[in-house]
């Protein structure tokens, strides 16, 4: 089964390198890691790596997307293989934007799909401040898409930036894993609904529909760890050490059923919409 790759680049020390049909880890002090390509959907790179050009010619052969986040988690890249397969469905969705009608159901139906989560998160995060909730709540749907952000920022850290790194972060990872799937089942990543003039427009209109997963596992991180122990302040930034990384990876990969299933969700609409006369 194909899975995720992460290298945290700031470890220090690791190299990457192609062995054979491989790809080769070296670490200081640790057994080496090698791993086929046929067992890898994609990579996560974080922080600063040196990468051989081999290396990411012989990705893209094998048709892996990496994916790039810098190291305080201000930017993020992404090297997709010119040659990935595309089904007809990626045709077939364009008959979606090109239909009015079918565009605004689609968008009706995302952000009632994204109400739903958000609601849904909250519920969970109910029992952390059940007296605060109860001051203010509503399980009104109105209610939920007018408010649901100011109750997240009360939910945050008191450093913004803490928040605003761990989010971006926790976001990578949720676009790379909504790549990987669209990849998968031949849908054009830049045929969005919602997102019509932008790059990768598809992936994000599933990122609109998921925020409050994106939200939830960032907050749960702030929840469950002693951030002063995994994050390091540096020219004034923060940087997160590597078990945090690893912290908020194993979350994610825990968790994510709860993404395939949404994902599939988006999936079964897309096709009722493609297949409508």
């Amino acid at each position: 089964m194909e899975r995720t790759l992460y290298i945290n680049g700031n470890e220090e020390g690791l190299h990457v390198v192609v062995d054979g049909p491989s790809l080769l880890i070296k670490k200081p002090q640790c057994a080496e890691r090698r791993i086929p390509f046929n067992l890898i959907s994609s990579v996560v790179i974080f922080g600063d790596l040196f990468v051989k050009t081999s290396v990411l010619t012989t990705l893209s052969e094998y048709n892996i997307p990496i994916l790039f986040i810098s190291k305080w988690a201000k930017n993020m890249n992404i090297s997709v293989p010119i040659n990935y397969s595309i089904s007809a469905k990626c045709s077939k969705i364009e008959k979606i934007f090109k239909d009015a009608q079918k565009v605004e159901e689609f968008r009706v139906w995302a952000r009632a799909k994204r109400v739903y989560l958000q609601t849904d998160i909250l519920r969970k995060v109910y029992q952390w401040d059940p007296v605060y909730f109860e001051s203010v709540w509503s399980w009104d749907y109105n209610f939920v898409s007018k408010h649901y952000r100011d109750i997240i920022e009360f939910l945050m850290p008191t450093d913004k930036e803490k928040w605003i790194t761990v989010r971006k972060i926790v976001k990578v990872l949720f676009w790379n894993a909504v790549m990987d799937y669209l990849l998968d089942i031949g849908f054009d990543i830049h045929c969005g609904i919602i997102h019509t003039q932008s790059a990768f427009g598809l992936i994000r209109d599933c990122l609109y529909i998921l925020a409050a997963e994106i939200d939830y596992q960032a907050l749960k991180f702030f929840k469950t760890e002693s951030v002063d122990e995994i994050m390091d302040k540096e020219v004034k930034e923060f940087l997160l050490k590597a078990n945090a990384v690893l912290n908020i990876v194993n979350r994610f990969e825990n968790l994510r059923f709860v993404l395939n299933k949404v994902l599939k969700d988006i999936k079964d609409k897309l096709d009722e919409l493609i297949i409508e006369k």
